[in-house]
């Protein structure tokens, strides 16, 4: 058997590392596959503490206690944790995989579509995530005690939604108990900002109501399209929560029945005893709502939006499972290398670097050349320390030197008896290997390379979104993440671009035989706003800035650079409406206009300067002239000069429309 360093998969204790997920500061989520008896095999999701990270022992005791909490929560809204183990160190936690995305990503999606969520799949999606948690704040311990947990990291992107239409919480990573060993330190704020409740901004003992105000929040976002508790700087966003600085969700989508504002309104009440007493109220609340407004959403009705909304995501997903399917645990060694035909293990230098192809019969009868390659590193001759391979594939240093290779490959040929004097006794060894090859036939079909390899190291980037270009030092690498580039040691510049984001720049330090992994999360572009804009009668057109938006309302238009627009609705072909908007960056501006309180609006122009205007026989004033205070109705124009011909048209006068009448008058 030869073997090789496997860059993509990596055996990490009993599993089987397929692909890294996410990265953060602390830890890292790869897709996973654990093996069992006849062949069984499973995908988790493995998390992983990082290198730098495994020393720390309190993070280690809070990463522990994550596990111990959840472990205990077995519910269908909840993604259950299967393991808790430690390999060489590295402490892991091997959960369910759910095969879908978060909560923000499909939120997000709808945005940029100018789109707001369907309210049934809304309250549907939150009355989910409330009865996982409901079960998880009720859990008892073995001895029948209250374990009193609460999340406090209740989020869209801790709501994770599978394709076939799940709904699971995730992350009980700062989640609070009575038993817990951590304990968070005294000013230390834990949890996303904007969806704290206000008693967790304070600092003050929480309860499960806590993430009760976090799900109102969500169900808040969702209805309306955009932030709630958003300001200019974290301190600002702090300050709102604490206040609760909002307003009621009908105030942007007059849509929203009654019954739903009143359950987001409880649920976000400043005062924790004005909210609901558990999760499963809430949850109870939103179920009634949905089949008494007979707008019954279950399960399949959200895999449905999935599989339209996320075709290609579903499709990438379905080929990665392909990918994976025929992997076996037997094909990979404890180090996470994969098996080949030819080589023991134990006879190759550690961090080899060889090629071995695989033979394919020719229509001669002779072995040639296959199309797949294997590729291992030596260290060179020159060079005492040898390299090897991670289970990522990533150089590593090792003082372990490398075995003689010599004693165990085929008697030497003659080829190699006449290699010169002094090469190292493995080199040797394999060039009589060559010979021994030349001799059977194949030639250069088979072979082996030695090659030390240049110094360098790795850079891995992962962006959100994945569609993004991505640039190192002004050079164009990838239009989409993630992206894994060899380079010689020393500073980079990597930036992000995406139409509508902020460029991302990060500076980046690449050292030898090292992975430096950014991930890097765009935001909105800087200086956006947003407008909602309501009317009666409904369906006008909405224009912004001489250009049809191709929305009627009532709307809600998301990404609008800040500053001056003009905004015009219209009915057919007549203006109803027109006036300066003035968007805050960051801001959300409402308009609210009741068409037939509007008055109808004359312009009268003339090609003669000093014509004068008379409507229904009463002298209104030389032309041009603006008239907004006349009544709906028929009325007759006349525009007229001493010593020209007059000119005389009837006008309909409808509330809120501009009519124009240029009258072209015909003088000697």
């Amino acid at each position: 058997m030869a073997f090789f360093p496997q860059p993509k998969y990596q055996k990490f204790g009993k599993y089987l590392l397929l692909d890294r997920i996410n990265v953060g500061g602390m830890a890292e989520v790869f897709r996973g596959k654990s093996f069992g008896v006849e062949g069984f095999s499973r995908l988790v999701a493995l998390k992983r503490i990082l290198p730098n990270i495994a020393k720390d022992e309190e993070f280690i005791e809070m990463f522990v206690d994550e596990a111990k909490l959840a472990v205990q929560l077995q519910h269908a809204n909840i993604a259950q944790t299967l393991d808790l183990g430690n390999v060489e160190g590295r402490y892991y936690i091997a959960m369910e995989y759910v095969s879908g995305t978060d909560l923000r990503t499909i939120w997000d999606r709808a945005r940029r579509r100018n789109r707001l969520l369907p309210i049934a799949m809304s309250c549907y999606l939150v009355m989910k995530a409330c009865e996982g948690l409901d079960y998880a704040h009720r859990k008892k311990d073995d001895g029948g005690k209250e374990i009193g947990l609460v999340h406090r990291d209740v989020s869209p992107q801790n709501v994770l939604i599978s394709f076939e239409g799940e709904v699971k919480v995730v992350d009980f990573g700062i989640a609070l108990a009575r038993h817990k060993v951590s304990k968070t330190q005294a000013g230390i704020l834990k949890g996303k900002f904007g969806y704290m409740s206000p008693e967790q901004v304070r600092g003050v003992e929480l309860d499960h109501r806590s993430d009760i105000f976090a799900a109102g929040i969500m169900l808040w976002e969702m209805l309306v399209g955009d932030r709630l508790f958003l300001g200019e700087s974290d301190f600002s966003t702090l300050e709102k929560v604490r206040n609760v600085e909002m307003v009621p969700p009908t105030h942007f989508n007059k849509n929203l029945a009654a019954p739903v504002e009143r359950i987001v309104m409880k649920a976000l009440a400043k005062n924790r005893d004005d909210r609901y007493r558990y999760a499963s109220e809430m949850a109870e609340d939103l179920q009634r709502y949905l089949f008494s407004s007979n707008q019954p959403f279950a399960r399949t009705d959200l895999s449905r939006y999935m599989h339209q909304h996320f075709a290609d995501e579903m499709t990438q997903e379905q080929e990665r499972l392909d990918r994976y399917r025929p992997l076996s645990e037997a094909d990979f060694l404890d180090e996470g290398k994969l098996k080949v035909e030819g080589v023991n293990p134990d006879d190759v230098p550690l961090g080899a670097h060889i090629a071995v192809r695989e033979p394919t019969p020719s229509s001669t009868g002779i072995t040639e050349v296959g199309p797949q390659l294997a590729d291992l590193r030596v260290p060179s001759a020159l060079n005492a320390r040898p390299m090897s391979f991670d289970g990522m594939g990533q150089p590593t240093n090792t003082s372990v030197p490398p075995p003689n290779l010599r004693s165990s490959l085929p008697p030497p040929h003659s080829s190699a008896q006449n290699a010169p004097r002094g090469l190292p006794g493995w080199v040797k060894g394999v060039m009589a290997l060559l010979g021994v090859l030349a001799i059977l036939g194949l030639g250069t079909a088979g072979y082996v390379l030695f090659l030390s390899g240049p110094s360098v190291g790795t850079i891995h980037i992962e962006v959100q979104p994945e569609e993004a270009d991505i640039f190192l030092n002004d050079a164009k690498i990838a239009s989409r993440g993630p992206v894994n580039k060899d380079l010689e040691p020393g500073p980079y510049v990597v930036t992000v671009k995406k139409a509508g984001m902020r460029d991302a720049v990060r500076p980046v330090k690449v050292i030898e035989k090292q992975v430096a992994s950014e991930t890097i999360v765009l935001e909105p572009a800087l200086g956006t706003a947003s407008a909602f804009i309501r009317a009666q009668p409904k369906d006008l057109a909405v224009w912004l800035d001489g250009a049809d938006t191709g929305k009627k309302t009532p709307t809600t238009l998301t990404q609008l650079t800040a500053g001056e627009h003009e905004l015009v609705l219209r009915q057919g072909e007549d203006v109803v409406y027109r006036a300066p908007l003035h968007l805050a960056e960051g801001g959300a501006e409402v308009v609210e206009i009741d068409i037939s309180s509007l008055p109808a609006v004359l312009e009268v122009t003339a090609s003669v300067a000093g014509a004068e205007v008379l409507v229904d026989g009463k002298k209104l004033g030389p032309a041009p002239l603006h008239l907004e205070s006349l009544p709906p109705g028929s009325v007759q124009v006349m525009v007229k000069k001493p010593r020209c011909e007059s000119v005389v048209e009837k006008v309909e006068l409808k509330a809120g429309v501009t009519r124009q009448v240029n009258a072209a008058l015909k003088c000697p």
